[in-house]
C-alpha cells in the first residue's frame, strides 16, 4: 500500500475530529448568535435609513442595538415572566374552582335541550360519556404549570449563563448592524452561483426570516 493512501485517511480523520471539537466549543454560542442574526435581518431596513441619516455606522449600530433591546428583548422578557405567573395562578384557580363544586354547577347548563341535541350528534362520532372534563383540564393545567415553573427555575439557577448569552447576543447584534453589509458580501462571494441567483437567495432568506418572526 502506498504511503499516500495511508496518510490521507489519517489526515481526514484528524480534520474531522478537530472540526467536531470546534463545534462542541462553539455550540453554546449558536443560539445567541442566531438570535442576533435574526434581529439584525428583521431591523435591517430601519438600520439602513438610520445609517444614511447619521452617516456614522458605529453610532447607527449602537442606536439600533439599544432600540432592539427596548422594543423586543425587554418587553418579551417581561411578558414571559407575566405569562409564567398567570399559568401558575390559573392552575391554582382551576383547582379551587373544581374543589368548590362550581364544575358541577356549570354541568347543569349542559342539560338544556339544545346542548343535549348537540351531545347526541357528537356521541355518534365520539364517546362523550367516557370523557372526564375535570381530569383533562386538571392534567393540562398541571403540565403547563410544571413546565412554566421548570423554565423559571432553570433561568434562575443558570442566571450567569443566561446573562452571558444575553450579553453575547447584544455584542454580536452590534457588529451585525455595524458590519452587516460586509458579512453579506462575504457570504455572497462564497456562494458558487451567478450574482443574480446570489441576490435572489439572500433576498428570499431575509424575507423568510422576517415573515417567520412576524
Amino acid at each position: 500500500m502506498k504511503r499516500e493512501y495511508l496518510i490521507l485517511p489519517i489526515l481526514l480523520g484528524f480534520a474531522g475530529a478537530v472540526a467536531y471539537l470546534f463545534y462542541l466549543i462553539w455550540r453554546p454560542f449558536f443560539a445567541p448568535i442566531a438570535w442576533a442574526a435574526v434581529f439584525a435581518i428583521l431591523f435591517s431596513p430601519l438600520h439602513r435609513k438610520l445609517e444614511q441619516r447619521t452617516s456614522h455606522p458605529p453610532a447607527a449600530a449602537t442606536i439600533m442595538t439599544a432600540m432592539v433591546i427596548l422594543i423586543i428583548v425587554v418587553p418579551m422578557s417581561l411578558l414571559s415572566i407575566l405569562l409564567v405567573a398567570e399559568i401558575v395562578q390559573t392552575y391554582d384557580l382551576v383547582q379551587n374552582w373544581f374543589n368548590a363544586g362550581q364544575y358541577d354547577a356549570i354541568l347543569q347548563y349542559f342539560q338544556e335541550p339544545a346542548f343535549l341535541n348537540i351531545r347526541e350528534q357528537i356521541s355518534e362520532v365520539i364517546d362523550v360519556q367516557s370523557i372526564d372534563l375535570f381530569s383533562i383540564v386538571s392534567s393540562v393545567m398541571q403540565r403547563l404549570s410544571s413546565f412554566a415553573v421548570s423554565q423559571v427555575t432553570g433561568i434562575v439557577q443558570n442566571f450567569s449563563k443566561t446573562l452571558f448569552s444575553f450579553v453575547l447576543m447584544v455584542f454580536t447584534l452590534f457588529f451585525f448592524f455595524k458590519d452587516g453589509d460586509r458579512i453579506v458580501e462575504f457570504l455572497r462571494d462564497i456562494i458558487p452561483l451567478s450574482p443574480a441567483r446570489r441576490d435572489e437567495i439572500v433576498g428570499r432568506f431575509s424575507e423568510v426570516i422576517a415573515a417567520t418572526v412576524l
